[in-house]
């Protein structure tokens, strides 16, 4: 059935796409925290059902009712890469739930053993705020602009699963005649035909796949391609590439920060027309440990710890598996008007990378 058709998922589909992306700009600080003490306390009931976390929780001697809010939050175990992957597929979603709502979400496996999830239209709708903060903040129309998804369509892939669950039953959301979703591995010269047909005014895409565009755009290729901004995610976009691109594009390129196990098409953090990389925090919490797991203070590397605090499905709670490098920094007033706690020069990559 069709999830905007129902009205126990409609309607806080609609609530969320409405207020949420304006949430850290309508509410002070002290509200937001209050929320997130909010969000974090439900996100741990409905965890501690999932068998995975609960076998977790109850090795740790955790009560979870001893969890009050986000000061709380270190009490809670932490969870890896190795876990999900040990307990899928029936440990990983609470006892009798209704599997036929859920779609398995997969990673690349470029970090190794592949990981398989569960995401279902909750995850879709609760995250929805936070994937149209990051046009509003970059002045960009989403429902007006003409949007490309160059992505990995292959089944049980994130692009694909997003078209599923969402974007092919959200037409009175937006027009379908102003978004095209076209798979990263198709020869890029027909890749460019398509997007010269299309038009885009926003295209989102991997770093090497719009390296390989403005290849082609600065040998004359593609001349209706003049997009207002380029989206990236996905690997790091290094200096060079970012020049390389803009300059063929005349537009601006900027980053954002998701996972396939957080839910890609929210970013855990985004790159503001100011170069700022914003946490949505009110989306998810950030933290950073150390090779031997203990937190790192504020303005040190470390390894990023991510929960995600909407949705329900596979919950990720604590989740030590993206295997990226990142500096915290406390909360930032930027001159983009956003305040919130950033990513200092934004994500230096997976662990796991070599340099060749």
């Amino acid at each position: 059935m069709n999830p905007f058709l129902n009205p126990f998922t409609a309607l806080p589909f609609l609530k969320n796409f409405l207020f949420d992306a304006r949430r850290l700009r309508s509410q002070s600080s002290e509200e937001i925290g209050k929320y997130r003490d909010k969000a974090l306390q439900r996100t741990l009931r409905y965890a501690d059902s999932v068998p995975l976390y609960h076998s977790i929780y109850q090795a740790a001697g955790l009560n979870i009712q001893n969890i009050t809010g986000m000061k709380d939050i270190t009490k809670i175990p932490l969870v890896s890469k190795p876990d999900l992957v040990a307990h899928y597929p029936d440990e990983i979603l609470p006892r009798g739930y209704h599997k036929e709502n859920t779609r398995v979400v997969s990673t690349a496996g470029s970090t190794g053993k592949q990981i398989s999830i569960y995401t279902d239209f909750s995850v879709f709708s609760g995250g929805v705020g936070a994937m149209l903060r990051i046009f509003e903040y970059l002045g960009l129309p989403w429902r007006a602009s003409r949007l490309a998804n160059i992505g990995n369509f292959n089944p049980h892939m994130a692009d694909s699963t997003a078209e599923d669950l969402f974007y092919s039953n959200a037409s009175f959301v937006y027009n379908k005649d102003s978004h095209i979703a076209l798979n990263a591995f198709l020869p890029i010269q027909d890749i460019i035909t398509q997007l010269d047909r299309f038009k885009p005014d926003i295209i989102y895409s991997y770093p090497a796949t719009f390296f390989h565009l403005a290849y082609y755009k600065r040998k004359g290729y593609g001349e209706h391609i003049t997009p207002k901004a380029l989206l990236v995610s996905g690997s790091v976009l290094e200096p060079y590439t970012r020049s390389y691109v803009e300059e063929a594009f005349g537009c601006k390129m900027h980053n954002g920060y998701g996972s396939v196990e957080t839910f890609s098409e929210a970013p855990i953090a985004f790159e503001c027309r100011e170069g700022t990389w914003h946490i949505n925090y009110d989306f998810f919490h950030v933290e950073a440990i150390d090779e031997r797991k203990n937190l790192v203070e504020n303005g040190k590397q470390g390894h990023i710890v991510v929960t995600r605090l909407f949705g329900k499905a596979t919950p990720i709670v604590r989740y030590t598996g993206l295997d990226d490098w990142v500096v915290l920094s406390d909360d930032e007033a930027c001159a983009c008007g956003l305040h919130t706690p950033v990513l200092k020069g934004g994500v230096e990559g997976r662990k796991s990378d070599s340099v060749v």
